[in-house]
């Protein structure tokens, strides 16, 4: 892993928690002090440099000063493939906002239970990845949200 990954331990600013894929990037919010994540529109960029525009413009918007991004480990907990393209994604980001703090949260089975919650709501096959993707950034957030907050 990187040393450009931290802790985050406090909710005094609002946190933006990200499912970085190859085509979409998954996008959740929770404002300063909030102890819930809500989702945003799901980034439709498969250029990362541009998908790191976006992300910035996020972050300024909504003044973001920390980000949990899932970290794809596999089921044995050990690191692939996908683990290098996410970091390489928060490198990117790193590089041009150091000011961010990014933490990686373990995202497994978190696209399991997205995926569930899809299936049970019974979403559009158009709309379906895209609530996928939102819903599995919501995952991330909301677990970094309540380790935050049930470890004060």
């Amino acid at each position: 892993m990187s040393n450009i990954f931290i802790n985050i331990k406090d909710l005094s600013a609002p946190l933006l928690g990200l499912d970085i894929g190859d085509a979409r990037i998954g996008v959740a919010f929770a404002p300063k002090g909030s102890h819930i994540a809500v989702s945003l529109p799901t980034i439709h960029e498969k250029n990362p440099l541009k998908a790191v525009d976006e992300i910035i413009n996020l972050c300024q918007i909504r003044s973001i000063e920390s980000i949990v991004v899932g970290w794809p480990l596999h089921m044995d907990g050990q690191e692939g493939d996908r683990c290098q393209k996410v970091l390489k994604f928060c490198q990117l980001l790193w590089a041009q906002r150091p000011d961010v703090k990014i933490a990686n949260w373990d995202e497994r089975l978190s696209s399991v239970f997205s995926h569930k919650i899809t299936q049970d709501f019974h979403i559009k096959r158009t709309k379906k990845k895209e609530t996928i993707d939102a819903n599995s950034a919501i995952f991330i957030l909301q677990g970094a949200l309540d380790m935050i907050f049930f470890n004060r």
